[in-house]
């Protein structure tokens, strides 16, 4: 016996909407001012199930950003100036809408259910749209599961929207960011990163961006990623997503704990152990609430990392992802063939972590390996032509930060002890740079150098 299908829709049915709701939203908006403040916070034009509802609430909001007055008379006139009188009605239909307005005071209420019929219009075209997806045979699987979940991810941040909160709630985070910059002297726009003279040259990690961290083997880019991410989840409470394709969830979380506790692993036998139980104790309190979340699936791609992405964002609030590290990632599954060299697979990878950070709205910090130069090359310091197995890196990173450890290559080098060179490569919509930093290697970690500036490029 076949199964027929449900029906998705039909002539005969209706989208949910309410045209008295939408009728009394647009009545207390022209009797008060006050109305139209508290129904711009919960709707937007597009909400209106009625064309004529939706050029009313935007001319009546226009109104009300300018400092005008919103009544019947003022919108009556403005829709006429504007040609679009006939298209709403008449000027007896506008007064009519305060007439029949119940409370203005309910406004919130009409509001909501004008929302609620909205959202359930979005989720019907959505539900059609993800079924006629179904139905694309040629196209890969993975990308129109990507395309369906991402339909439905924005649907989900729409109904989300925050809106209106109490002073308090901000009051915190925006305290944080002054005191910062006050500390330091800079103009911080995006996410800090706890190091000053980066945060100097960059403004913070800015939402959308992805940020590439490179560094030639054990020069300490993993470590480097993760102080930032340290920094955003407990002195920020920032969340922040790592995705560990090299080390498990438990190799990450001892070096979070020994790093916050300041302890060498090899040395703890020759240790007082009281101390550093205290230490253990009091670093574990520190972390256990900070909002870091690990993946260490190791054969993921950058659609099974967009999707974890979204569902715990629906959940979470996340400031910044991070993805150690990028030559260990593949374009899709069983699509290595598609490319004709692993460059162009890399490539590809690229710029699906810039979309996911674009789509996202948060930096993504993508950890990088760069190639070692020849024996015959007299320079060391790394340079954006070593992003290895791809230029495609550069071209769609907006930041490369890349770390290099001269003692590494210089053993005999007694003043490179302990120091890091951080050279910001590229800065997309900034000024780059060069500055050093201490590397204490037993604790993997990085922190700030007293009296140290820019280095000459």
């Amino acid at each position: 016996m076949a199964v027929e299908p449900l029906p998705v829709g039909g002539a005969d049915r209706m989208p949910p909407h309410n045209l008295e709701a939408e009728e009394s939203v647009l009545g207390a908006m022209m009797i008060s001012p006050a109305a139209v403040g508290d129904a711009l916070q919960v709707l937007v034009p597009e909400d209106f199930f009625r064309e004529s509802h939706r050029t009313l609430f935007r001319v009546i909001s226009e109104l009300f950003a300018t400092g005008k007055p919103s009544d019947p008379v003022v919108v009556a006139e403005e829709l006429k100036r504007r040609g679009l009188l006939e298209a709403v009605g008449d000027r007896a239909y506008i007064y009519s809408l305060v007439g029949t307005t119940p409370n203005p005071r309910s406004i919130r209420h009409y509001a909501e259910i004008v929302q609620e019929a909205a959202f359930r219009r979005s989720l019907s075209d959505a539900g059609y749209e993800i079924a006629n997806l179904g139905f694309r045979t040629g196209e890969d699987v993975a990308e129109v599961y990507d395309r369906a979940e991402d339909r439905l991810f924005k649907l989900g941040q729409r109904m989300r929207r925050e809106g209106m909160s109490h002073i308090r709630e901000p009051m915190t985070e925006s305290f944080d960011r002054v005191s910062y910059a006050l500390e330091h002297g800079s103009k911080i726009t995006g996410l800090p990163t706890g190091f000053s003279r980066l945060d100097d040259l960059t403004g913070g990690l800015q939402p959308a961006n992805l940020i590439v961290v490179g560094g030639r083997t054990a020069m300490g880019k993993t470590s480097f990623a993760l102080n930032i991410a340290h920094h955003a989840a407990v002195h920020l409470d920032k969340g922040v997503l790592i995705f560990s394709l090299e080390m498990t969830k438990a190799e990450l979380a001892q070096r979070f704990l020994l790093s916050e506790a300041r302890l060498n692993i090899k040395k703890l036998g020759r240790a007082d152990k009281e101390d550093i139980m205290k230490r253990v104790v009091s670093a574990a309190a520190a972390l256990n609430d900070a909002p870091i979340y690990i993946d260490d699936t190791g054969d993921i791609t950058i659609l099974e990392m967009r999707s974890i992405a979204r569902q715990l964002m629906a959940k979470q609030s996340i400031g910044l992802v991070i993805v150690d590290y990028m030559q260990l990632m593949y374009a899709g599954k069983g699509e290595g063939r598609r490319f004709e060299s692993r460059a162009q697979e890399v490539g590809k990878i690229a710029r699906d972590l810039k979309a996911t950070a674009m789509d996202l709205k948060v930096p993504v910090i993508a950890v990088s390996q760069l190639r070692r130069p020849p024996a015959q090359i007299a320079k060391k310091e790394p340079s954006l032509e070593d992003l290895k197995e791809s230029g495609g890196i550069e071209q769609n990173a907006d930041m490369v930060m890349l770390i290099y450890r001269r003692i590494v290559d210089e053993p005999e080098n007694k003043d490179a002890e302990g120091i890091a060179e951080i050279h910001l490569a590229k800065n997309r919509n900034g000024q780059t740079g060069k500055f050093k930093l201490a590397w204490i290697g037993e604790y993997t970690k990085f922190e700030e150098l007293a009296e140290e500036g820019l280095l000459p490029e």
